[in-house]
């Protein structure tokens, strides 16, 4: 089954983190985008996991040259296009930008009247 779609199944050895290279790559790409998102964009370290779920969404939906300028999540469910696919990274909005938020609750006359927030799109 897994030969129809085009994955080679791969096997190593229980505890053997040498032999696992092309998670370990993959996994360090993730962390690696992260980790970028959150310098460039000054957000605070207990946002870790929004950066991590941002950078997996755009590394499925960024096209790949070597799986013919699609997509992973294109290319996995057989589409050509799907509502939600960038094509480049202009089509993404920014990631981590400072927000302030003024809300009724908080508008009393010696009370500070807005709140700080950041802006994580990809949820």
């Amino acid at each position: 089954m897994l030969l129809k779609i085009g994955i080679k199944r791969e096997l190593s050895c229980v505890h053997t983190p040498l032999q696992n290279g092309v998670s370990g790559r993959k996994h360090r790409h993730i962390v690696e985008m992260a980790l970028t998102l959150m310098i460039n964009n000054g957000v605070p370290k207990h946002l870790w996991v929004e950066a991590f779920t941002t950078a997996v969404y755009l590394i499925n939906r960024l096209p790949f040259s070597i799986i013919n300028m699609q997509s992973p999540f294109s290319s996995l469910y057989g589409r050509d296009t799907f509502q939600g696919e960038i094509t480049t990274l202009s089509e993404t909005s920014d990631w981590g930008g400072r927000h302030l938020f003024v809300g009724d609750h908080r508008r009393q006359k010696w009370h500070s009247r807005k709140a700080s927030s950041c802006h994580t799109p990809f949820q």
